[in-house]
């Protein structure tokens, strides 16, 4: 391998891998009008040459959310480049590429190959191991004449781990701040209360990277994908300060460090990682860009901020202006969105079992009902009666009327920030989100097939408070180690989200969900049940 094999960070979660002459770009996210509305925008920006970007081999892109997928950025590549991403139920980013006329889409799963040349090929898989496929993004493993780089990007690891470890990672790259709305725009919380969730979101992040680097054992570990910076000034406050739930990357380092004797770097936009030969002294190299010598993420938010502001609250000002009021006939519109799904996806109407509350403000708007009760009314969507609703979204109707004309998805909708939402009981509906990120049949099919198939669980046994517990290894959530939780009140805390698990019936008690818990006599056996035991090492991780 030469000093040409280099991996360039070119901003948010994009990187330009060069190596035997050919170009592959990973989830390059260019545009200088930000995304959501232009609500998220990079920390910090990439100065180099796009130009030297317009022209790659591949482009890799690993899942629909727009801050990996750049739609005007991809629009100027050749529609003879091959797209690569991963194989998902979901196909709206697929047709998007196919009507921007790109000829060889390639679509790939549980790490099947794409050849770039002779020793550079990209492997790819659709995180799906232990939990429901409703997560979309997948992740790519690089392999470079012997060195093997793993691209988590914004995945779960619901991975094998011990096959993906196996392998022998040398270069680990994952996202280490989150990417979601909540707690933020949450009314149910004081300013005390959403301050402590935020801060157990940006822990989650944290705590993210470190597991994953743990678990695949890399040679180098760089955390990435993130943060956005918020120029909207109505938003801003959410970049700044101690208590921001939007870590940068040397926080995550320095977690590593502390945990682990895994080396880590730290990436900019423009730095260049070279990649020499296998265990000489020079075989990982950071070529530094001059764009930002002696940048530093923490310390620089609030100049950077200063430096883009005026520039960037234009941008903000222009995109927002830019977007139509919503036209007559919204009702109607949002009414047949939800039609099929009220209709054909029983399970699902089953597992939500809530009225749903939409307050749209604007032009045509309302304040509209979706009923995913059991026993609903007949109109299924119908105006507020004055009856409670479970669930509560505060918009505009010009966002609103953007999701009926499939201009952002409803996750866009909600990354972009511009809403509020309320819930009472305080719990989250894993099943609504899961219809509001998929809003597509066949996806939600495959997701129902998976939660009502008939399958044994991976388990271990926890000791707590001196009693002991076979428990279900894997979240059903995001397919996250439950071995590696901590157990808190009498509850199993996933380490991945925090959904929290009852030892005494396995309920989930802030989500909809539960896992398998059975507590074991004094001889290790389920007295009285009938569940099959399988072989259940004690997981060395598993706290009380």
């Amino acid at each position: 391998m030469t000093a040409t094999t280099s991996l360039e960070y070119i901003g948010h979660s994009g990187l330009a891998v060069r190596h035997a002459g050919k170009l592959l770009l990973c989830d390059p996210w260019m545009s200088r009008r930000g995304t959501y509305n232009a609500s998220w925008f990079q920390y910090p920006q990439y100065e180099g040459d796009l130009a030297a970007l317009a022209a790659p081999d591949a482009v890799y892109i690993s899942h629909e959310h727009p801050d990996h997928y750049d739609p005007e950025f991809i629009a100027g590549i050749d529609r003879s480049v091959p797209i690569l991403t991963g194989r998902a139920h979901k196909k709206r980013l697929v047709s998007r590429l196919r009507r921007l006329g790109f000829q060889t889409i390639v679509e790939l799963d549980n790490f099947e190959a794409f050849e770039l040349a002779p020793g550079f090929t990209i492997k790819i898989s659709t995180p799906t191991f232990h939990c429901p496929p409703h997560w979309f993004d997948s992740c790519a493993l690089l392999e470079l004449a012997g060195h093997k780089i793993l691209n988590l990007n914004d995945c779960n690891l619901a991975l094998p781990v011990a096959d993906i470890r196996a392998e022998g990672i040398d270069v680990l790259l994952a996202q280490a701040t989150p990417a979601i709305w909540y707690p933020l725009v949450y009314t149910t919380y004081d300013d005390e209360r959403k301050k402590v969730l935020a801060g157990q979101r940006r822990e989650s992040a944290i705590s993210s990277f470190v597991s994953s680097a743990k678990a695949i054992q890399p040679r180098l570990a760089i955390p990435f994908a993130g943060p956005p910076c918020f120029f909207d000034p109505e938003l801003a406050g959410y970049f700044f300060g101690p208590d921001s739930m939007f870590p940068t990357p040397p926080v995550a380092a320095e977690r590593l460090a502390k945990e682990t004797e895994i080396p880590g770097m730290i990436l900019k936009p423009g730095d260049r990682l070279i990649i020499g030969e296998r265990g000489a002294a020079d075989e990982f190299r950071l070529e530094a860009c001059t764009a930002y010598a002696g940048f530093d993420y923490e310390r620089d938010r609030a100049s950077y901020y200063d430096t883009h502001r005026a520039r960037n609250e234009e941008i903000v000002r222009d995109v927002l202006a830019a977007i139509p009021p919503a036209g007559p006939g919204l009702f109607e519109r949002f009414r047949r969105h939800f039609l099929p799904f009220l209709k054909g996806h029983p399970y699902f109407v089953e597992h939500i079992g809530i009225r749903v509350l939409f307050r749209v403000s604007g032009d045509h708007g309302g304040d509209w009902v979706v009923d995913f009760r059991r026993e609903p009314k007949p109109e299924l969507v119908y105006a507020l009666d004055g009856e409670p609703c479970q669930y509560e979204f505060d918009m505009t109707s010009q966002l609103l009327d953007q999701i009926m004309r499939d201009e952002l998805s409803w996750e866009d909708a909600f990354l972009s920030l511009r809403f509020r939402a309320h819930r009472d009981p305080d719990r989250y509906n894993q099943h609504l989100f899961t219809l509001f990120k998929m809003s597509d049949s066949r996806a939600l099919n495959a997701i129902q097939k998976v939660e009502t198939a008939d399958r044994a669980h991976d388990t271990f046994v926890l000791e707590h408070a001196g009693r002991s517990y076979e428990v279900q290894r894997w979240c059903p959530h995001g397919g996250s180690d439950l071995s590696e939780a901590d157990v808190e009140d009498g509850q199993v805390v996933c380490p991945g989200h925090h959904w929290r698990f009852s030892l005494s019936d396995g309920v989930c008690t802030n989500a909809a969900g539960r896992i398998h818990v059975r507590e074991l006599d004094e001889t290790g056996e389920l007295g009285g049940s009938d569940h099959q035991k399988k072989p259940t090492p004690r997981a060395a991780g598993a706290k009380a």
